[in-house]
């Protein structure tokens, strides 16, 4: 995926899980992969729903100048299992991605909510 469609893709998410009330922690954005660290529903089935919202937002906001972006189905969805976890994942989420990986963290401004893009947009800060 190009360096700077991976903004867009990861503010459309923090976006829809920020927008239904749900707290993330910090969000990255790769080549190949999106990771999120976020306190989500309890049940399986509402997780799968409330990242296919995420997905569908991402897709629409880069779908005219990325028609092609395909998600895997899915994903994988682990449960943290204490604080000491909780920090591995953080730190690995945000440090451990790549120098070309956008992320994005509590501690930064909320995303503003997302706009179709109907040409490239700029690079990424």
């Amino acid at each position: 995926m190009a360096e700077n469609l991976r903004k867009v893709i990861g503010a459309a998410v923090v976006w829809v899980l920020q927008k239904e009330g749900y707290r993330v922690l910090v969000t990255s954005v790769g080549a190949t992969h999106v990771h999120v660290l976020a306190e989500l529903p309890v049940d399986l089935g509402e997780v799968h729903a409330v990242v296919g919202r995420c997905k569908a937002k991402a897709s629409w906001a880069v779908g005219i100048i990325c028609p092609r972006l395909r998600w895997a189905g899915g994903g994988s969805f682990k449960w943290v299992r204490d604080r000491e976890h909780q920090m591995e994942v953080y730190r690995y989420i945000l440090e451990k991605q790549g120098t070309d990986a956008w992320t994005w963290n509590f501690r930064n401004a909320a995303p503003e909510k997302p706009k179709r893009w109907k040409t490239m947009p700029p690079q990424a800060e």
